[in-house]
């Protein structure tokens, strides 16, 4: 499975920008699919990134532990 990781500090364009700032902040990640002509009858996707969100999703939630946390630790 091919995956790009890529840092960004600027607004993304998506509801992560409000989630991650709300309170004292959510920790939050984001995954992209590319797609063409977005918000549209026409949207597009390739099948296999598709499903490679949905390997990627599967591993993170299968990875978790019972005693990961999600918080910020001050």
């Amino acid at each position: 499975m091919e995956i790009q990781h890529e840092s960004s500090s600027r607004y993304s364009g998506t509801d992560t920008d409000s989630i991650f700032t709300v309170g004292n902040g959510i920790p939050s990640g984001l995954i992209s699919l590319p797609l063409r002509y977005m918000h549209s009858v026409v949207e597009m996707a390739n099948l296999k990134d598709v499903q490679q969100v949905i390997d990627v999703l599967v591993a993170f939630v299968e990875s978790v532990g019972p005693d990961d946390e999600f918080k910020i630790k001050i």
